[in-house]
């Protein structure tokens, strides 16, 4: 189901209108205060506001998930500005969209809803073999910062979180780092490399060294 609005015309910025969708998607996830993988309802209602002459948006999504055995009974509701919302297995993964050529904005939360790590380009997940050990790398540019490149961000859930600020040698007088650096996760013996990337998210079976 979907709707379209036009709201007003602008000459310098075209039409501004509004769109509001309503999907809906079959999920196999562990919602917070459960303990098992399941499948359920997601009803995704997406509501965007732009205009014919802008390259940005405003969008807002909310997910009302429901159970198939009682599908009038709201398991849980997520409602957060952003552009894509893509829910995982334990986690939900939410994406902004980079404007002017600027790269896409990642974050990833538990179903409690607390952010785990937020980050520019793409969001690495590692796991330790043999172990139920995780944690999640990412890097976020330092826009404002001459003496700072950006923090190299890593963390295991959404209570244990830790950031690297890497600093230069001498003011970048401006010349600020346009992309992130890609991020790799390497074998105890620097042996095997990985690098691939796909929507945002690489997952990693591998000994925790990363450069």
């Amino acid at each position: 189901m979907s709707n379209f609005h036009v709201l007003s015309r602008d000459k310098n910025t075209g039409y501004d209108y509004e769109t509001v969708e309503i999907n809906y998607k079959v999920v196999y996830i562990i919602p917070d205060g459960h303990k098992e993988l399941e499948n359920y309802v997601a009803k995704y209602t997406t509501k965007t506001k732009t205009c014919t002459g802008c390259e940005g948006q405003e969008r807002n999504i909310k997910v009302e998930i429901y159970s198939f055995d009682e599908p009038d009974k709201s398991v849980m509701k997520i409602d957060t500005n952003c552009d894509e919302l893509t829910l995982l297995t334990n986690t939900y993964k939410t994406t902004i969209y980079g404007c002017c050529a600027s790269e896409n904005i990642y974050e990833i939360f538990d179903y409690k809803q607390k952010s785990i790590i937020q980050a520019d380009n793409q969001i690495i997940l590692g796991e330790i073999p043999n172990s139920k050990i995780k944690f999640y790398v990412g890097f976020t540019k330092a826009l404002n910062d001459t003496l700072s490149l950006g923090s190299l961000s890593y963390s295991y859930d959404s209570n244990e979180k830790y950031t690297i600020r890497i600093l230069t040698k001498k003011k970048s007088e401006n010349k600020f780092l346009p992309f992130s650096p890609d991020i790799e996760i390497l074998g105890d013996n620097n042996d095997r490399k990985y690098s691939d990337f796909s929507s945002g998210l690489v997952k990693y079976h591998t000994c925790p060294n990363f450069h």
